[in-house]
């Protein structure tokens, strides 16, 4: 949070300046005076290590020349009375004897590598003032002793490793302005004997371990100005008899359990500046009375249960800069009465059940610069009044009913970087107006109804990063003037009605990461001169109608991922240049109509794990060390190469008219030695090694009766098994396929052992028509085997088939997981909590090595959004592949870190999807007391089950950037649980891919 923050600076501004103030003391003072102290300092320097600091002048000389100043020390009336040795490289422990500086008024040691515990002797110290040491790494306890220092004004204790409990005893501590033991690990309770430090202004007691209730006695604290108690276990509720601190400016008391509700009595507190109450368990209503607060900059109110209105009379809290409400149950409309909120900055709104319209009023709120209004029931128009508001940074409106048109009066706010409209009911056409922005980094409006097209103008949005418009009836063409949009980075136009070209300008944006333009009606060619954009990760354009061939020129793109372009009318051959993507994990380019050569430079893409080419071509699946161009009508033999591929350990061949025998390379191959490492099954290979699958009265598929026409010279025997085969001789093979449309050729040459040795030229043709198989694969013992002879008259002989059973065990060859939008599930009861859904935007392969687990990356949750109270993660849990053995998996365990998730699973044994729904564990997602700056990742495992035994786990990684808590973006898909059930009524159960 920003405000802990600037508070905890301003306390090392004045410690930095007492302490600069004594050291200019200390520089003018001498030390002959004090030769009776030089045993007593030097006990100091011999146990912290004095040969290491960083100054230790006058310290190594002989105590006989007392002319010389010794660094950080004040002599005065005979007596040491100063010493200052902050930020020295003192490492070691305090000397107990120190206890006889009896006139010492100021230690200041802060930021060493003290260690060790507090010296009970010290507590002799009975005319010390100000004692700083903080930042060092000091343990034990709180000296009971030290309650002798009375005339103690500063004690600087913080940023230690302290434990135990505060001693009651330290009430004695009259003159006590200052006392700092935050960042420790101190636990117990408040003591309500420290009630009678009415000279205290300011106390720090954050990120300890102390529990229990605040006492209603620290009320008699009459000078307290600044009290800190976050990150700590305290109860208990808010102590109405704190309203007499009436000097309190600052009381921060986040992350704990505090209940109850917020005393109308506080309004007296007059003084407030800084009230921080988040991340508790709050209740109640907000208190109109505190529209009193008139000094009040800073309140923060959110994650918490508090309900009712937002009070109209809070219009008289002038002083007000940042209020953050969000993450409540807060009710009714935005009052238009806080129009006249000059200073109004920061507020944050979001994830409440607010309703109404946007009061067209606000616009007079000039000084807004971030408006968080997002996952509410707002309805009604946007506002266009509201293009006055010219010191706004960040409008979000996401996730609620508002309706209307996008107003052209908002091209006036010329600071905005970033607006989300998305998720809403929006309709009209794209403003030419909003073109005026050039501030903006971030435009979100997907999943509205806005039509008409791209306007070219917006070209002049020089600043875009992140542009996402998709789930919208737009039309038109990708404007080439967009091309002067050189800082865009994500573009997401996906479900569209958007036709045309690609345009070639667009290589100008060399900064895109993301481009995504599937399911949309693009024709043309894809352009060579992309090839510019050299920093492209992902680019998604399948689905689309377009033809040629793949540009040799793309093998420049060597950043991208994920290349999808299946299901268009590409052809041509695969360039063997595209070897260059040394990063490419994923490419698809199925359902297009190129030809079957696989290039032998592509062995150079050792990240790949999934290449899709299926449909109109092969289809191949390297799913990190698997190969499958099985469900197509494919004749021939198979090529020797495919079995030497490196990262080759499994193999699917299955359903397809290949006849011949495995080659004695795959059988000694050692990455090919698991069990039924390759499946032949409905094919007229034969192989009967430990690693090739075995599967009697598996029936050739029907179309290979009449795909299939063979003309050779000599006789082929396919039963003989390899192991009989003497003769070795090279061999070329050529398959010809052809349909009524076009014709692809696959030429091979391969190394066959056989006897007799002969030649023969394979050709078939194929309709155009899929089929599709869901097998129940059954691995039943061989009884004896099938025999073939292939003569100039085709004859063939099989086994009956075979009874097949379920298989629980897991398909490694084509597993893949991805968690996917939801349109359909069983929700239960709504009980007010807060709903995150995160989803992944491609199916992930199973990652072979090590044990059968597939890590699904999601999309993010800031860190601000884990810390909601109650807040539960929804997820979608698909496996698209294999659909025909997944659907029978269901949802097992839900772990994080080894713990078990309170999980409520929807599962069909039908479709493979599971929804699932966690509680948040009781520690909350994320550990609160970590800095909200730092960067987490939610690492969730899903076990899926099969007939009661595990056979796969899904871990879900959710990363949860950290962002300072004022700037923080939620995601989309943030909202209130009613809000969910609401969007999903009515719709059956069923397939929620």
């Amino acid at each position: 949070m920003l405000a802990p923050r600037v508070a905890y600076h301003h306390h090392y501004v004045v410690l930095l300046l007492f302490s600069m103030a004594l050291v200019a003391t200390i520089e003018a003072s001498t030390m002959c005076d004090c030769r009776h102290r030089f045993s007593l300092l030097m006990e100091l320097y011999h146990a912290t290590n004095g040969s290491g600091w960083i100054n230790s002048s006058g310290w190594e000389e002989s105590p006989a020349d007392c002319s010389i100043d010794w660094y950080g020390v004040a002599c005065a009336s005979g007596d040491i009375r100063a010493v200052v040795l902050g930020s020295n490289n003192l490492v070691g422990t305090l000397p107990p004897s120190w206890g006889n500086l009896t006139a010492l008024t100021d230690l200041g040691l802060t930021v060493n590598r003290i260690s060790g515990s507090l010296p009970d002797e010290w507590g002799n110290m009975t005319n010390m003032i100000n004692l700083q040491l903080t930042g060092n790494q000091l343990n034990g306890t709180l000296p009971s002793s030290w309650s002798n220092m009375t005339q103690l004004v500063y004690l600087f204790l913080g940023s230690n490793s302290i434990a135990g409990t505060l001693p009651s005893s330290w009430s004695t501590l009259q003159h006590l302005h200052y006392l700092y033991l935050h960042l420790n690990r101190l636990e117990g309770s408040l003591p309500p004997q420290w009630g009678a430090l009415t000279t205290l202004a300011t106390l720090l007691l954050y990120s300890n371990s102390l529990m229990g209730t605040l006492p209603s006695v620290w009320s008699n604290m009459s000078s307290l100005v600044d009290l800190e108690l976050y990150d700590n276990a305290l109860n208990g509720t808010l102590p109405s008899e704190w309203s007499r601190m009436s000097q309190l400016q600052t009381f921060l008391l986040v992350g704990a359990s505090v209940s109850g509700t917020l005393p109308d009595s506080w309004s007296s507190m007059i003084s407030m500046v800084n009230l921080q109450l988040y991340r508790n368990s709050l209740s109640g209503t907000l208190p109109s009375s505190w529209s009193a607060l008139h000094n009040i900059v800073i309140l923060y109110l959110d994650q918490n249960s508090l309900t009712g209105t937002l009070p109209s009379s809070w219009a008289s809290l002038g002083s007000l800069m940042y209020l953050q409400l969000f993450s409540n149950s807060l009710s009714g409309p935005l009052p238009p009465t806080w129009s006249v909120l000059p200073r109004m900055t920061y507020l944050f709104m979001h994830t409440n059940n607010l309703n109404g319209t946007l009061p067209e009023s606000w616009s007079s709120m000039t000084s807004l610069k971030i408006l968080y209004l997002a996952l509410n029931s707002l309805d009604g128009a946007l506002p266009n009044a509201w293009g006055s508001l010219q010191q706004l940074i960040g409008l979000y409106l996401h996730v609620n009913n508002l309706n209307g048109t996008l107003p052209s009066s908002w091209g006036n706010m010329l600071h905005l970087q970033a607006l989300h409209l998305e998720s809403n009911s929006l309709t009209g056409t794209l403003p030419s107006s909003w073109s005026t922005l050039s501030s903006l980094t971030t435009l979100t409006l997907f999943s509205n109804s806005l039509m008409g097209t791209l306007p070219s103008v917006w070209s002049n949005m020089s600043s875009l990063v992140d542009l996402q418009l998709y789930d919208n009836p737009l039309n038109g063409t990708l404007p080439p003037e967009w091309s002067r949009m050189s800082q865009l980075q994500t573009v997401f136009l996906l479900a569209t009605d958007i036709s045309g070209t690609l345009p070639d300008t667009w290589s100008n944006m060399t900064l895109m990461v993301n481009l995504q333009l599937y399911q949309n009606h693009l024709t043309g060619t894809l352009p060579s001169s992309w090839s510019a954009m050299r920093n492209l990760q992902y680019l998604y354009v399948f689905s689309n109608s377009l033809i040629g061939s793949l540009p040799d020129s793309w093998s420049s793109l060597t950043r991208l991922v994920d290349l999808q372009l299946y299901s268009n009318n590409l052809n041509g051959t695969l360039p063997s240049s595209w070897g260059n993507m040394l990063h490419l994990q994923a490419l698809r380019l199925n359902s297009n109509e190129f030809n079957c050569a696989l290039p032998s430079s592509w062995s150079t893409l050792r990240s790949l794990r999934t290449l899709s080419l299926f449909s109109d071509s092969i289809f191949c699946t390297l799913h990190t060390c698997g190969v499958g161009p099985f469900f197509n009508r494919l004749q021939g033999t198979v090529p020797q190469s495919w079995f030497a591929l490196p990262l080759l350990q499994q193999l699917n061949l299955h359903s397809n008219c290949f006849v011949g025998s495995v080659p004695e390379l795959a059988t000694s191959n050692h990455l090919l030695q698991q069990s039924d490492a390759i499946n032949v099954c409905y094919t007229k290979i034969r192989g009967y090694e430990r690693n090739v699958s075995r599967c009697p009265g598996y029936q050739w598929p029907e179309y290979c009766a009449w795909v299939w026409s063979h003309t050779h010279s000599g006789s082929v025997n396919d039963s003989t098994s390899p192991g009989l085969l003497t003769t070795s001789r090279s061999q070329d093979l050529s398959a010809t396929l052809s349909n009524p449309s076009r014709t692809s050729t696959c030429t091979f040459t391969t190394s066959n052992n056989r006897t007799p040795a002969s030649s023969h030229t394979v050709s078939f043709s194929r309709t155009t028509s899929e089929t599709y198989f869901s097998l129940k694969v059954s691995m039943s013992l061989l009884s004896h085997k099938p025999t073939e002879t292939l003569s100039d008259k085709k004859t063939k002989t099989v086994t009956a088939p075979s009874l097949s059973q379920w298989m629980c065990s897991l398909p490694v060859h084509n597993v893949s997981a991805q968690l996917t939008p939801l349109t359909a599930m069983v929700l239960p009861s709504d009980d007010g909590s807060s709903v995150a859904f995160v989803t992944s935007a491609v199916p992930v392969a199973l990652d072979l090595v090590g044990l059968p687990i597939i890590s699904v990356t999601t999309s993010t949750i800031a860190r601000t959004v884990l810390t909601t109270h109650g807040l539960r993660i929804a997820m979608n849990v698909s496996i698209p592949t294999p659909s025909d053995v997944a659907d029978r998996w269901i949802v097992g365990n839900v772990t994080m870190s080894g713990a078990i998730l309170n999980a409520t699973a929807q599962s069909t044994n039908q479709v493979p999807w599971s929804v699932v729904l966690l509680d948040a564990p009781p520690i909350g997602w994320v550990d609160a007391s970590s800095s909200q700056l730092e960067d987490r990742t939610l690492s969730i495992d899903v076990s899926m089950l099969c007939d009661g035994a595990e056979v796969l786990t899904v871990r879900v990684l959710i990363p949860a950037p950290g962002v300072p808590r004022l700037y923080a973006e939620q995601i989309a898909t943030v909202g209130r649980y009613s809000q969910v059930a609401s969007a999903i009524a009515g719709v059956s159960t069923g397939p929620a891919l």
